[in-house]
């Protein structure tokens, strides 16, 4: 990811997803949040328009 999101843009996202990150917590939220994006972008590179969807969980319908 080139792109770093800034502490006001974790923030911003935080809020709208109902969370409440203090002020002297948010540097290094900001860190982990990109360090976790970092890790994520290996995903764009996957070739998942060849990949057949399935289900990762079990119909609400059907029994365990």
């Amino acid at each position: 990811m080139t792109t770093k999101l800034t502490p006001e843009e974790v923030a911003t996202l935080a809020r709208a997803g109902g969370m409440r990150v203090m002020a002297e917590d948010l540097p290094e939220v900001t860190v982990r949040v990109n360090a976790f994006l970092d890790g994520l972008a290996a995903l764009d590179d996957l070739p998942l328009e060849t990949v057949q969807p399935i289900p990762a969980l079990p119909h609400p319908e059907e029994p365990e």
